[in-house]
């Protein structure tokens, strides 16, 4: 697999609707994100770049040049949407959250405000982002769409609506609801804080199915009355196991129950083996516990993208104060994590089926997307050496499925 000529070919694929000076500099802004180490400054990224000019002609590309950012978003999230849906099995997941990108400046930067960070457990200065991405059941997933959340006080002085973190999902249920995925089964999956009547609801109207995770204190309709989850225990009686990935899971067969509003869902309880802590998943799905369990572990998939994301393509550092300039640059982000996420899969692709279990876990550990940046950041030679060393070694290695 050429990785170099990958990168030119979805460039020019995304980047279709520039013109040629607006090309340049997004094609040396992708490759800057992706051989630049450390902070994704714009000086640091314009270094790496190889484009030979002045970081001006970056700062200008982000505050001042007119190109469409919209339909460059649409063309790569179709990009996505395409990928997923060609190399996937049985199922198209869309998966979101949100995190907090954290800042050390705490003035003149446009929308910047105080959360919490649960991490750290205090409140901290930055940009909270709404984040998605598609993945499906074959190893495939990439970001999908990426909003910065705007606090009430800086709408209010820039005079633009207001929009609470837990509507944001909504324009893009919408939108994975008019998907054609064919034959394959379209699941969204998130985490407590979108669980409410509001989000369910507008799934549950597009006719989408969807897992998630609800607190131990929610409060559903069973056999007439109105409990609490945690009140539910004795009914949700564990008595089986099942090992996802590394990790073993305990849980119960799914009860059915109501939530006021919003309509029958069913319950299941779950917990690592060993571990006290329990968990509570409802979809509106009827199947087995089990099969709950194996489409929720799809969910954790956009925690290494928030980690990717910060680390290796910018979203972490940037030194942006322009408001429109911050979403270019998350643009650009997403679009360079996109693109190593598809060159990422068509190299493991080729060991699906290929390689035992054991082996092909090794492959996944070793290409991972941070290894991708600093294999191009070595230049094409010593890419092409070690993709063809490593594939060669795994697929003569003993275990090897041939």
């Amino acid at each position: 697999m050429n990785i170099m000529g990958s990168i030119e070919t979805l460039l020019q694929e995304i980047g279709a609707g520039l013109s040629k000076p607006q090309f340049k500099n997004f094609s040396s802004y992708i490759r800057g994100i992706m051989k630049s180490k450390g902070r994704k400054t714009v000086v640091n990224i314009n270094d790496e770049s190889d484009s030979g000019k002045d970081q001006s002609q970056l700062n200008r590309f982000l505050n001042e040049s007119r190109w469409d950012a919209v339909k460059m978003q649409e063309i790569y999230e179709a990009d996505v949407v395409k990928r997923a849906i060609e190399t996937s099995k049985d199922y198209l997941f869309l998966i979101f959250d949100d995190t907090l990108k954290k800042s050390s400046v705490k003035n003149k930067v446009d929308g910047i405000a105080k959360y919490f960070d649960h991490v750290e457990k205090r409140f901290v200065w930055g940009h909270k982002v709404f984040t998605s991405c598609i993945a499906n059941d074959n190893e495939f997933s990439a970001p999908y769409k990426g909003q910065v959340f705007l606090s009430r006080q800086y709408c209010k002085s820039q005079g633009i609506r207001y929009k609470k973190l837990t509507y944001m999902p909504f324009d893009l249920i919408y939108q994975f609801g008019l998907i054609d995925s064919g034959d394959k089964h379209k699941v969204a999956l998130f985490d407590i804080g979108y669980a409410n009547k509001r989000t369910l609801n507008r799934l549950i109207k597009t006719d989408l199915d969807f897992v998630t995770k609800v607190k131990s204190n929610k409060k559903f309709v069973y056999k007439g009355e109105l409990k609490r989850t945690e009140n539910l225990n004795r009914t949700l009686r564990i008595c089986n196991e099942v090992k996802i990935k590394d990790a073993v899971y305990e849980y119960s067969e799914p009860i059915e129950v109501v939530w006021p509003k919003v309509g029958t869902l069913y319950l299941t309880k779950t917990k690592l083996k060993g571990a006290k802590e329990v968990q509570y998943l409802v979809t509106n799905m009827k199947i087995s516990g089990e099969e709950v369990l194996q489409l929720y572990s799809y969910r954790w998939l956009i925690e290494p993208m928030h980690k990717d994301l910060k680390q290796n393509f910018g979203l972490g550092d940037y030194m942006i104060r322009d408001m429109e300039a911050i979403k270019k640059h998350m643009l650009l982000s997403w679009i360079t994590c996109g693109i190593a996420s598809f060159i990422r899969y068509n190299f493991i692709g080729e060991y699906i089926g290929k390689l035992s279990d054991k082996l092909f876990v090794k492959v996944k550990k070793f290409f991972t997307l941070g290894k991708m940046c600093r294999l191009v950041r070595k230049g094409m030679g010593l890419v092409q050496t070690v993709i063809t060393t490593v594939g060669i070694k795994f697929m003569v290695s003993k275990n090897a499925k041939l």
